[in-house]
């Protein structure tokens, strides 16, 4: 059943052009090709048919400038102003593209891993030296900004 569910979730959302899973739009019967750390779980699950699928996944990553922020990795690359997505960094995603990465077995991906793991870490503890607090998402793009709001 496992080998079933793995070829079913390649067959179903693996783009081969651009080398990454993505969500299906059960409506318009399409992947939903917007990037999301999320579509990195088939690897974290060790769903992947290939070894080559985390180097493609890498080059999707780097063609679409998930990994340019110096704070980690964004929630997504849309800017309509909700906090779940850019410029916000969550900590469950970052540690999914980290595992996902590091879980893969190839010493590139894990390189990336470790690289992105330090961003995520060092921002959290610059935030916290600034504020005192931690946060439940932080800015990527530059140097940890932060609004506090009692609610």
């Amino acid at each position: 059943m496992a080998n079933q569910l793995k070829t079913t979730i390649n067959e179903l959302l693996w783009d081969e052009g651009e080398g990454c899973w993505f969500d299906f739009d059960i409506i318009n019967l399409k992947l939903r090709k917007e990037f999301y750390p999320s579509n990195l779980s088939p690897l974290w699950a060790g769903a992947e048919k290939s070894p080559d699928d985390v180097l493609r996944v890498m080059e999707y990553m780097n063609k679409v400038g998930a990994l340019v922020y110096p704070g980690g990795v964004p929630t997504s690359l849309a800017h309509p102003g909700e906090q779940w997505d850019f410029p916000n960094g969550w900590a469950p995603l970052q540690h999914l593209i980290v595992e996902a990465l590091d879980r893969s077995g190839n010493s590139k991906a894990q390189s990336l891993a470790m690289e992105l793991a330090e961003k995520w870490v060092s921002t959290n503890y610059k935030a916290f030296k600034q504020v005192g607090k931690m946060f439940e998402k932080v800015y990527i793009t530059k140097e940890p900004q932060f609004e506090v709001r009692i609610f």
